[in-house]
């Protein structure tokens, strides 16, 4: 076997050792030859002497602090650089007794196949994320499916108490704490899907004043009770946006300043009039948000790396999609995010967001229906296999006054369809014994003009596309609320 000294005499680095106080007691012949100078050893000379440009005491208390050191040198007589690293010999009761010093030649390595071989590594290393995510989005669309049909289970029946609550105050005070408890579980699996799958936002003007005011009840509940939520925007604001997304995003962000503040402080949302250049002869009109907290702020060699997928600070429950996915949906937005943060102080997101033309009417928040409403009769086949959620939107359906049949495979769809002919579908894609868009092709031949509701908790949108032109279909995503269920019947039936 080869011993320690000869693997010291062979290598091409300068290896150097010293006792407590910086005297050389050791170095290897690359040493030697690096050091020795006029001089036939350097052995018993300080460390200081063999090694001028560099701060010797200054290494020595990194050692000591940080138990390694490393840095550059390039000689003073030539341009040579070397790379130098230091750290501390111990003996057995930990005390330090003296150093090692290595210092490796730059020019003598092949910088080329270095560089070659660091980004060969980086490749592998944007291979295997590529991977995780692909993995995830394999994983989020089949999770989002059943996590959605729970909270589709739980929707209907807090339509359900909406409606029949009357005066009681016992039901008025819980239906709407449910409902926002699956508004938030439907957030979660939306932004896991949006980050694997993101949609075009289907953007609409919006008018800031009046969005910010309606979102403020979230926000405060995000925040937490220690947490003062103050939110501020001129009243002529209007964005261009997809509301939804953005609460998607705002919410993200709301979060993330909860968990910055663990003690409590304060978190202000300002939008105000603003532009953007884009490298455009002239400026975009834009509104510009906002969002800051007075929390622990995040540092510098981090705040660079926030917007990456999978990159968390969280030790506990951080996925690392949250502000990759608000990243996201602000470029479809053609918007623009980024953060500011000192340490001690506080974080501040900034969101611009293109305003709306002038001329864009402000589309009205739809109103919810909250008591029966007459409309002609409806005959409905409903093809769901979840027990809760089929018996939740019989419930609801019936209430509206409109017959349902519920089929519960999609291999029944064709027949029951056939023997009561109704005036629409709804059909859930995830059926376990026929997909259903295989259950789709089979209705749309026999009856090209029966309008289709698609009802599903994947994230299958883009699947309408190959439906045949000319088709009456409808798209919702679980959990909707009931009202948008009866007004998207109410359009294809139109």
């Amino acid at each position: 076997m080869f011993t320690a000294d000869a693997l010291l005499k062979a290598m091409s680095q300068a290896v150097l050792a010293t006792d407590g106080g910086g005297i050389i007691v050791f170095a290897n012949p690359a040493a030697e030859t690096l050091y020795a100078g006029d001089s036939s050893t350097i052995a018993g000379r300080t460390l200081a002497e063999v090694m001028p440009d560099h701060d010797v005491r200054e290494m020595f208390a990194a050692v000591r602090k940080e138990g390694t050191w490393s840095g550059g040198q390039r000689s003073r007589d030539n341009d040579s650089l070397s790379f130098v690293t230091a750290c501390a010999l111990r003996d057995a009761t930990g005390a330090i007794e003296g150093f090692v010093i290595v210092s490796t030649p730059l020019d003598s390595l092949d910088l080329p196949r270095v560089v070659d071989e660091s980004e060969r590594l980086r490749l592998e290393n944007r291979l295997l994320q590529a991977e995780r995510i692909s993995s995830l989005g394999r994983l989020a669309a089949s999770v989002a499916h059943e996590f959605n049909n729970v909270l589709m289970g739980i929707q209907p029946f807090i339509d359900l108490l909406t409606r029949r609550a009357g005066a009681d105050p016992a039901v008025k005070l819980a239906a709407p704490r449910i409902a926002d408890a699956v508004a938030r579980g439907k957030r979660i699996t939306q932004e896991i899907l949006r980050f694997t799958r993101i949609g075009e936002p289907a953007r609409a003007p919006v008018n800031v004043a009046e969005w910010l005011q309606a979102f403020e009840p979230e926000l405060v509940q995000l925040a937490g009770p220690l947490v003062t939520v103050t939110t501020d925007a001129e009243p002529s604001l209007v964005m261009l946006a997809d509301a939804h997304q953005l609460r998607q995003v705002f919410a993200n962000l709301v979060v993330n300043a909860h968990h910055a503040m663990p003690n409590g402080g304060r978190l202000e949302v300002r939008a105000i009039a603003d532009a953007m250049s884009d490298g455009n002869p002239e400026p975009i009109p834009a509104v510009h948000f906002s969002i800051r907290d007075t929390g622990v702020g995040i540092p510098q060699d981090t705040l660079l790396y926030i917007f990456e997928p999978l990159f968390t600070t969280k030790k506990l429950g951080g996925t690392g999609l949250g502000l990759a996915v608000a990243s996201q949906v602000v470029q479809q937005h053609q918007g623009h995010i980024y953060a500011e943060s000192a340490l001690g102080e506080g974080t501040t997101f900034h969101i611009l967001i293109p305003a709306a033309p002038a001329a864009e009417s402000v589309a009205k928040p739809r109103q919810q229906i909250t008591s029966h409403r007459v409309r002609p009769p409806m005959r409905v086949t409903m093809i769901e296999d979840d027990e809760s959620v089929g018996a939740g939107l019989v419930a609801i359906l019936d209430f509206e006054g409109i017959t349902t049949d519920w089929v519960r495979l999609g291999t029944e769809a064709v027949a029951r369809i056939a023997a009561r002919f109704p005036d629409a579908v709804i059909l859930d894609l995830g059926l376990p014994d026929l997909d259903g868009m295989k259950v789709y092709e089979q209705i749309a031949a026999r009856w090209p003009d029966l309008p289709v509701l698609f009802s599903t908790g994947h994230g299958d949108q883009n699947l309408l596309t190959k439906t045949p032109n000319g088709k009456k279909v409808g798209y919702l995503q679980k959990p909707y609320e009931s009202d948008t269920l009866l007004a998207a019947l109410d359009e294809l039936l139109g």
